[in-house]
């Protein structure tokens, strides 16, 4: 039974592995003091999404300048996408030229998987850099 449940458990893995999902910047603006980015997830894969939970870091050329609250896509079918809004405190909007996406934890079904295999399955649009696990 155990070698069953580590087959299945490499299965879905290996599924997941294999899925590309797109990260793209929908909308800047200002909330009080909070920098605000709306980013949208597009599911490309052939299982549905449970969750990606995360935040960005803001960069302007090579420096960090802030890092956002956490936020989640969540239920993201095939073929499907959602939005979330980062806020970051007291970033300076109108100047990020970069931003890094942070993976802290990725689900499918009820199954938490590697945020680093999560993180390279992800496909950031410009000028999102990169997706990277905490």
């Amino acid at each position: 039974m155990m070698r069953f449940g580590a087959a299945v458990l490499l299965m879905l893995l290996s599924a997941a592995a294999n899925a590309d999902y797109r990260l793209e910047l929908q909308g800047i603006g200002r909330e009080d003091y909070y920098c605000s980015i709306r980013v949208s997830l597009h599911n490309e894969s052939e299982e549905n999404l449970t969750e990606i939970n995360g935040y960005f870091y803001s960069f302007v050329g090579d420096e960090n300048v802030g890092r956002s609250r956490g936020a989640s896509f969540l239920n993201v079918p095939v073929g499907g996408s959602v939005e979330a809004a980062f806020l970051t405190p007291n970033a300076p909007c109108d100047e990020v030229t970069l931003y890094r996406f942070v993976v802290a934890s990725c689900r499918f079904d009820l199954s938490f998987a590697d945020r680093e295999l999560c993180a390279k399955r992800i496909v950031p649009i410009t000028p999102i850099g990169s997706a990277v696990a905490r």
